[in-house]
C-alpha cells in the first residue's frame, strides 16, 4: 500500500510540471490575445494619469517590443573590454604602435620580474655571507679549541709531578681549563642553514647570525689567551726539565759552586717562580747560559786538575823559597781563570805547571850557543840614550845534550816565553872575550855560563853582571 501511494505522488509531480510547461507554452504562443490585453492596461494607465496618447502609437510600442522580445541582446562591454576589442579590430591600422606598446609592456614585466629576482638574489647572497663567515669563524676557533685541549692535557702530565717545584703551574693549568669552559658554550652548536632565511625572517636571520659570530670571535679570543698561557707554561717545563738535566749532567757540588754559576741559577728559579708564567722567556734564556757556564766550568775543572797535580809534585820536590812562590802563584792564577770560568786560560795554565814540572825534573847545563846559523852574542845600541849593552847568546841541555826550552822573561816586553835560545846580558869585556875566541877559531871554546840542578827552577848563571841577569828572547 504504502508502495502504491509513492508511486502515486511521483507520477503526480511529474505530470504537475508538464502542465505548467503546456500553460506557459500556450501562453507565449497566444501573441494576438496578449498584445491586445497589453495595449489595453496602457491605455487605461495613461487614462488614469491624464496623459493623452495615441492608440496607434501604443499599438506599435507593444507590437516592437512582442517582436523583439526572444532575440538576444549581449551586455555592453565594459571599458577596458571594449578598448580591446578595439585595438584589436584595429590592430592592422596600428600594428606598429601595439608593437611599441607591447615590447614597453614586456620590457616593464621584465623589470619588474628582474628586480624581483634581483631582491631574492640579494637576500641569498647576503645570508650565504653572513653564515659562511660565522662557519668559518666556528671552524677556526674549533681548531684553537681542540689543540688548546690536546697541548692542556699534555702538559698536565708532565707538570704533575713538577707542581711542588714549580708553583706558577697549577694555577696556570687552572686558567686554561677556566678558558676552554668558557668557550664550550659559543662553539657547541653548527652555523644555521642559509635556505632558511626568507624576505619576513631577514633582519632576524641576520641578526642571530651575527650575534653568534660575536660569541665565536669572543670565545677565539679567549682561545687565543689559553695557548697563550699554554706556550708559557710549557716554557716553564722546558726550562725546569733542562735544568733537571743539568744537575744529573754535572753532578760535580764543585762546578756549582762557583760565583758565577750560582748567580746564574738564582736568576733561573727567579724566572720560574715568576706568576702567570711571565718569566718563561727569560727562564729558558737563563738556562741556556747556565749550560754554557757549566760546560765551561767543566772544562776549567778538568783544566784545573791538571794543574793541581803539576802543582802537588813541584810541592814534593822541596823547591826553595821562590821557586815555591812561583808554583802558587801560577796556581792562583788557574783558581781565579777557572772561578771566571775561563776554561781556556786554565788550559794555558795546566800546559805551563806540566811544562814547569818537566823543567824542575832535569838537571840542565847553560852554555854558549855555538851551533851553525846561530848568532853567539848581541849588542843593543840605545839610540834615544846612546847607551849600550851586551848579550850572549845561550841555550840549556840536558844529559844527553839535547836542547831544552827555559822559561823566561824579556827585559824588553816583559813578556814570559818558553824557548830554546835566549839572551843573557854580561859585561862589555865578557863579550868581546867570547866575540874574540869565535872569530879566531870559528867555535866558542869556553861556552859554560851556569847550570840548574834537578827539582829545582832556579837557573844559577856565572859570568854574569848579577845573579839573575836581564834577558831578551828577540834580536
Amino acid at each position: 500500500m504504502a508502495g502504491a501511494l509513492s508511486e502515486q505522488l511521483g507520477a503526480m509531480s511529474i505530470i504537475d510540471d508538464l502542465r505548467h510547461q503546456q500553460m506557459v507554452v500556450a501562453e507565449h504562443l497566444d501573441l494576438p490575445r496578449r498584445r491586445a490585453e497589453a495595449e489595453q492596461r496602457i491605455r487605461a494607465y495613461y487614462a488614469a494619469q491624464n496623459i493623452p496618447v495615441d492608440d496607434a502609437l501604443i499599438a506599435q510600442g507593444v507590437r516592437a517590443y512582442f517582436d523583439g522580445r526572444l532575440e538576444f541582446r549581449p551586455a555592453a562591454p565594459g571599458r577596458l573590454a571594449g578598448l580591446l576589442s578595439r585595438l584589436y579590430t584595429r590592430r592592422s591600422r596600428h600594428a606598429h604602435v601595439y608593437r611599441l606598446w607591447l615590447g614597453c609592456a614586456v620590457a616593464s614585466l621584465v623589470m619588474w620580474g628582474g628586480m624581483h629576482y634581483l631582491d631574492y638574489w640579494r637576500l641569498q647572497r647576503d645570508s650565504r655571507e653572513h653564515v659562511a663567515q660565522l662557519a668559518g669563524v666556528l671552524e677556526q676557533a674549533r681548531a684553537s679549541q681542540k689543540e688548546a685541549i690536546e697541548q692542556a692535557v699534555r702538559l698536565a702530565g708532565r707538570s704533575g709531578a713538577a707542581q711542588a717545584q714549580l708553583p706558577p703551574a697549577a694555577a696556570m693549568l687552572a686558567q686554561v681549563q677556566a678558558g676552554l669552559k668558557q668557550t664550550e658554550p659559543a662553539l657547541k652548536e653548527n652555523a644555521p642553514d642559509a635556505g632558511a632565511i626568507t624576505a619576513d625572517n631577514r633582519s632576524a636571520f641576520l641578526a642571530a647570525v651575527d650575534r653568534r659570530k660575536a660569541e665565536a670571535l669572543s670565545a677565539q679570543a679567549v682561545l687565543a689567551q689559553t695557548q697563550g698561557t699554554l706556550q708559557r707554561l710549557e716554557q716553564l717545563l722546558g726550562a725546569q726539565s733542562a735544568l733537571l738535566e743539568l744537575q744529573r749532567q754535572y753532578n760535580e757540588a764543585v762546578l756549582w759552586n762557583a760565583p758565577a754559576v750560582r748567580q746564574q741559577v738564582r736568576a733561573v728559579q727567579q724566572a720560574l717562580e715568576q706568576a702567570g708564567g711571565a718569566g718563561a722567556p727569560a727562564a729558558q734564556l737563563a738556562v741556556q747560559e747556565l749550560g754554557t757556564q757549566l760546560a765551561a766550568a767543566s772544562a776549567a775543572e778538568g783544566h784545573l786538575q791538571d794543574v793541581r797535580e803539576a802543582v802537588a809534585q813541584l810541592g814534593r820536590m822541596g823547591l826553595p823559597g821562590d821557586d815555591r812562590k812561583r808554583v802558587d802563584a801560577l796556581a792562583q792564577a788557574a783558581f781565579a781563570a777557572a772561578a771566571q770560568l775561563d776554561a781556556g786560560r786554565v788550559k794555558e795554565l795546566a800546559t805551563q805547571a806540566e811544562a814547569l814540572l818537566n823543567f824542575a825534573r832535569l838537571p840542565l847545563d847553560i852554555m854558549v850557543a855555538d851551533r851553525e846559523g846561530v848568532r853567539s852574542g848581541v849588542e843593543r845600541n840605545y839610540n834615544t840614550s846612546g847607551g849600550k849593552s851586551w848579550y850572549l847568546i845561550v841555550e840549556a841541555l840536558d844529559a844527553e845534550g839535547n836542547n831544552v826550552q827555559v822559561p823566561v822573561r824579556s827585559v824588553e816586553t816583559g813578556a814570559q816565553t818558553w824557548t830554546e835560545f835566549y839572551g843573557v846580558r854580561v859585561s862589555r869585556e865578557q863579550y868581546q872575550a867570547v866575540k874574540a875566541e869565535k872569530q879566531s877559531t870559528g867555535h866558542v871554546e869556553n861556552r859554560g855560563m851556569g847550570n840548574k840542578p834537578a827539582n829545582s827552577l832556579t837557573v844559577r848563571y856565572a859570568r854574569t853582571l848579577k845573579a839573575q841577569p836581564d834577558m831578551i828572547t828577540e834580536w
